[in-house]
């Protein structure tokens, strides 16, 4: 906790006076909380909640820390209807200030990037996400060796993103697995994979799963958090009990030998983020809570 920073942060809001603050996560709760604290005439504070909170209590004290903090807000928008279940619990809030405010992603189909690392006609599983621990990327290796171990066709990883682990991920993987770092060609490198593979510890709404979609191609998934209100198992994505790798492993492979049946998934996938995870939609909805609780003009 830096004060000098909560001293900074609330010295500009008096300044500026905005009609609302948007808080994005815990972190930027924590100092939006603290600066409305040295202010006679706070602006509302919008919590912005982007996963599972539970999942995320290590300390002794931090549920009533973190309760406090969330009590400051004027309205609270989870990405997912399983984020905001878990809000309520944990945290005891009051339900009508809880509100779903599905992630949004734009439409625009990309051309395949070129992957000149793997070889020409290999089924290609992406990942896309931080190398941290709740992304599993060791587990994301052993499902991928699974795979490579039953099928006659030449599978290759690709590893987007950047993180603590990566050094050690990159130790780990074999001459089938291609960290490609940060990139911002996402889209095109989505649109030139098969599948998305994506054994997360925790999640809220991955937005690299509403990407992919996006893109018309599918996730193979945990089911954390809310992964399952957008991967519908057998509909848009293949949906597996967390940490059964087995499982995940031989969604992989089956798809991996029916590419009519990937196609049909990702043309599900298309068609349910285009219903519900429209970038429209959701700046309409964030608007609609910003006139509900900003003060009367």
């Amino acid at each position: 906790l830096s004060l000098p920073l909560v001293r900074a942060l609330a010295a500009y809001l008096r300044r500026h006076r905005p009609d609302v603050v948007q808080a994005n996560g815990g972190f930027a709760m924590k100092y939006a909380a603290l600066a409305a604290r040295w202010d006679r005439a706070p602006a509302p504070i919008l919590y912005c909640n982007i996963g599972l909170s539970s999942d995320w209590l290590r300390r002794p004290g931090q549920r009533l820390w973190t309760g406090w903090l969330l009590r400051h807000a004027a309205a609270t928008a989870a990405v997912s209807e399983a984020t905001r279940g878990d809000l309520i619990r944990t945290y005891g809030l009051a339900p009508e200030r809880v509100r779903v405010v599905r992630r949004g992603v734009r439409f625009a189909p990309s051309a395949p990037a070129a992957l000149a690392e793997v070889p020409e006609g290999a089924f290609v599983v992406l990942h896309v996400g931080s190398f941290a621990p709740e992304k599993n990327h060791a587990g994301l290796l052993r499902i991928v060796d699974r795979v490579r171990g039953g099928v006659a066709r030449d599978v290759h990883l690709v590893l987007v993103g950047d993180g603590p682990l990566r050094t050690e991920v990159e130790r780990a993987a074999g001459a089938h697995v291609h960290v490609l770092g940060l990139r911002d060609d996402v889209p095109a490198l989505m649109a030139a994979a098969d599948v998305l593979l994506l054994p997360s510890l925790t999640e809220g709404i991955p937005g690299v799963v509403l990407e992919a979609a996006a893109q018309g191609v599918p996730t193979v998934a945990y089911d954390v958090g809310g992964v399952g209100e957008v991967v519908v198992d057998g509909k848009t994505g293949r949906l597996t009990d967390a940490g059964d790798e087995a499982a995940a492993a031989e969604a992989v492979r089956r798809l991996a030998g029916a590419p009519a049946r990937l196609a049909a998934l990702g043309d599900g996938a298309r068609r349910l983020v285009r219903e519900r995870y429209s970038l429209e939609r959701s700046a309409d909805r964030f608007l609609d809570l910003y006139c509900e609780i900003a003060p009367a003009a």
